[in-house]
């Protein structure tokens, strides 16, 4: 008999019933964990969950009938009238391509208004640039994925072909150029949650996506304002830059979208630094320094920063102060319970906005036992000496013989 999933029962016998209601017939499921999804009808790769959830076939990858969540874009829409793509405001997303595909899934069995974590294998690595989009229904569209402390994007190298389990900590922050794992974090009826209610079902059509440029088909026709090209310095370029040492951009040479450019907030020079990474539990404190500069270096006042602690529990960030020209300075108090996290922040200012590189954060119990270490970071040998005298004590009351 033919046993089209390989599971050892026949197709006859398992039929077109759907048992375990993934959206997969039974005789192509040979998938029993209910926190599994096939990634692919080519591949073995599977989506994982953690355990106690349940992953489905999105509506989209049904239709596609490839008993995978893989969709490509063309596919998407295909599946969506072309009416209902133009009918959202700010749909449009005509600029992207997606290399991978499409990942359409439904996930559940948590709390309504929790988040989930999801382990995706990449059949190819992240490249620079690249970031996370989502379709989110003909009253939203296209969308980025929005980040903040319940929805996060992470990725990591695969070992021995396997990508690490839902909340490993060997995830990274973000989508790393060379990793061939991603990890979403992804709110109930948060702002990525195609269906918009926290019902305990986050529903899920998104992909990795690539930028197009486009050449203006009239460019021979229209002749460009000159533009000022700017380098970056680098990151050895980094410390502490001087104003005397920076060359103002000639505001007159450029256009108004290029001058607000000049004086926003840099990502790239802009930084985080932590006082100590490492905070013992119930109110240990830290000191956060945010320098921020513009893209040439030059230190900027009247900056807004908003930051906060991703995956931190109880951790309480104060308000920011400048302590200096560009320089911003905020304490960090720690809570009750261990945690591992990431300090993130955002930059603003009437320019524009940047986001910061994060910095990790580890909250964990204050050693005890053993010996301790004195002041001036040497150890304390007084318990010794203590153990010597009390020996030599019991020497003398020894009687002699």
């Amino acid at each position: 008999d033919i046993d089209t999933d390989g599971d050892g029962v026949s197709d006859a016998e398992e039929g077109y019933s759907d048992s375990d209601s993934d959206g997969i017939v039974d005789y192509m499921d040979n998938i029993e964990e209910s926190n599994l999804a096939p990634v692919s009808e080519n591949s073995d790769a599977v989506l994982q969950a953690p355990a106690g959830t349940q992953l489905v076939l999105g509506e989209m990858a049904f239709a596609n009938a490839k008993n995978s969540v893989l969709v490509s874009k063309e596919k998407v829409i295909q599946i969506i009238s072309e009416r209902q793509l133009q009918a959202a405001e700010g749909n449009d997303d005509t600029d992207y391509n997606y290399p991978i595909g499409l990942y359409d899934f439904t996930i559940s069995g948590a709390i309504p208004g929790r988040s989930y974590y999801l382990a995706i294998p990449l059949p190819i690595a992240i490249e620079e640039g690249q970031i996370f989009r989502k379709y989110m229904g003909s009253n939203i569209g296209w969308q980025n994925f929005v980040e903040n402390a319940k929805n996060t994007l992470f990725s990591a190298k695969a070992t021995d072909g396997a990508c690490p389990e839902p909340a490993s900590r060997l995830y990274d922050y973000g989508l790393q150029p060379g990793h061939n794992c991603m990890q979403i974090y992804i709110e109930d009826g948060g702002p990525n949650d195609a269906d918009g209610k926290p019902d305990g079902v986050v529903t899920d059509p998104a992909g990795i996506a690539v930028f197009i440029k486009k050449d203006n088909e009239n460019s021979s026709q229209v002749e460009e304002p000159p533009v000022v090209q700017v380098q970056e310095p680098s990151v050895d370029q980094m410390q502490e830059p001087s104003v005397d040492q920076v060359e103002e951009l000639p505001i007159d040479q450029v256009e108004e979208n290029n001058i607000n450019v000049a004086k926003a907030p840099s990502s790239s020079l802009s930084r985080i630094r932590l006082s100590s990474s490492k905070l013992y539990v119930e109110g240990d404190i830290s000191t956060i320094t945010i320098s921020a500069f513009n893209i040439h270096g030059k230190p900027l006042d009247a900056v807004d920063i908003s930051a906060k602690c991703i995956f931190c529990l109880g951790v309480n960030i104060g308000q920011f102060t400048q302590a200096g020209k560009g320089v911003y300075k905020a304490s960090i108090t720690s809570g009750r319970q261990i945690s591992f996290g990431y300090i993130e922040a955002e930059l603003t200012n009437e320019f524009g906005s940047a986001k910061l590189e994060p910095q990790k954060l580890n909250v964990i119990y204050r050693p005890t036992g053993g010996c301790t270490v004195a002041a001036n970071g040497r150890t304390d040998i007084s318990l010794f000496i203590m153990l010597i005298l009390l020996s030599l004590y019991h020497y003398r009351k020894k009687p002699l013989t």
